[in-house]
């Protein structure tokens, strides 16, 4: 009876490592074509990068811009900087038209009309390179004062307007880049004046950038 016994326990165990051995058997062949699969994929990544890089195109430098009002260049300008070669015309700027080429400092307003130009301390900022004489064209019904830097130093003698009229800015001999400000002087109560246009031998670029203060 005990031999009977001891025979069914050992079949037991017998046929319970057999089935334990084919089940991890199984287990992990059953995993194996998940690791290759993730592997080739990996390595397809890393052919689609290859191919990216080497298809890829080398960055083009666009060394100068033209914009519809003005000119956009990359290239530093500064005061002084010439070009001999070029021929320049005569371009009329009107600032009822507002283009990228006027920075405007404090308070200022564009209109339809022309550039409301009324507070002490407003200013308009351009910047170009222009030859012979730079000309406005003001609308003021009382007398308005002026002030004008060039290339960052100030002219002397104020800039007085009254009435329409066309004011002369600046004048420069030969082909020059320049940075012009012009500064309202005096207070509204005792004049009101509109900004028409502006008349240049040459063009302009973008306006200067903003200023920290």
């Amino acid at each position: 009876m005990k031999r009977k016994i001891l025979t069914i326990i050992s079949f037991i165990l017998i046929v319970s490592t057999l089935l334990f051995t084919l089940g991890c058997n199984s287990a992990t062949d059953n995993e194996k074509p998940e690791i290759t699969e993730t592997k080739k994929s990996d390595a397809d990544a890393s052919t689609e990068k290859d191919t990216e890089k080497k298809t890829q195109k080398p960055t083009e430098k666009n060394t100068e811009k033209i914009t519809e009002m003005g000119k956009k260049t990359e290239m530093p300008m500064t005061p002084g900087q010439t070009k001999t070669d070029e021929v320049l015309t005569e371009k009329k700027y009107d600032f009822s038209e507002w283009s990228n080429c006027f920075r405007l400092i404090g308070r200022t307003k564009n209109t339809s009309k022309g550039l409301i130009f009324d507070h002490a301390a407003s200013a308009i900022e351009f910047q170009g390179f222009m030859t012979g004489d730079v000309m406005m064209g003001v609308n003021s019904n009382g007398e308005s004062y002026f002030t004008v830097y060039i290339d960052g130093k100030r002219v002397d003698e104020r800039i007085g307007a009254k009435g329409v009229k066309n004011v002369k800015i600046a004048s420069f001999e030969g082909n020059y880049f320049h940075v012009i400000r012009i500064v309202r002087q005096n207070e509204i109560a005792w004049s009101q004046s509109l900004l028409k246009n502006l008349t240049i031998t040459g063009y302009l670029f973008e306006a200067p950038e903003e200023r920290e203060l």
